[in-house]
């Protein structure tokens, strides 16, 4: 199977499709080694690889697998993979429930941080003073248990794009 696995809907399709037949799984993926690897081997993939292999290991390999020979990958490194990404799914559930926490004038500030737009710039569209939004903006990292703006729009993209970033997630 060839698939990007970036974003959280391909990685679900591919769950699905994976856990569905009883074969030998190789999966070729643009997503870098972390928990979307570790999704595919919990659903019983044989092996992934980055879809950057070249053509010539990729049909040994196929061929491999179709004699029933298993790539060496060590249990550990399985585990490590599966464990990354059942704590990208438990992080991803608590920030999905500290984003419902937020009031709507929150997440409306949010969404505007988001997009790009300044404090001071979300004020004046708004009409109050800048010192309101700034309270504002504290509270949604109070909400969301962040420490910083760029956490909170961070980890609002990631939600909102239902996007996997692998620079956030990758596993060594």
């Amino acid at each position: 199977m060839l698939t990007d696995l970036s974003r959280m809907e391909q990685v679900r399709a591919a769950r699905i499709l994976v856990g569905s037949l009883d074969v030998p799984w190789l999966v070729l993926t643009h997503a870098s080694r972390g928990p979307a690897w570790g999704a595919m081997y919990e659903r019983g993939a044989t092996l992934v690889l980055p879809d950057s292999t070249g053509l010539d290991a990729t049909g040994e390999l196929v061929a491999d697998l179709a004699r029933g020979w298993l790539p060496d990958l060590s249990r550990r490194e399985r585990r490590q993979l599966v464990h990354a990404w059942h704590r990208f799914e438990s992080d991803r559930s608590e920030m999905e429930a500290r984003l419902q926490k937020l009031s709507d004038r929150e997440e409306e500030v949010l969404q505007q941080l988001h997009d790009g737009v300044a404090v001071r710039a979300i004020a004046e569209q708004s009409e109050v003073a800048e010192t309101t939004v700034r309270s504002q903006v504290k509270s949604i990292l109070r909400k969301l248990e962040v420490s910083s703006q760029m956490a909170a729009v961070l980890a609002y993209d990631e939600i909102v794009t239902d996007s996997i970033d692998p620079d956030l997630h990758r596993v060594s």
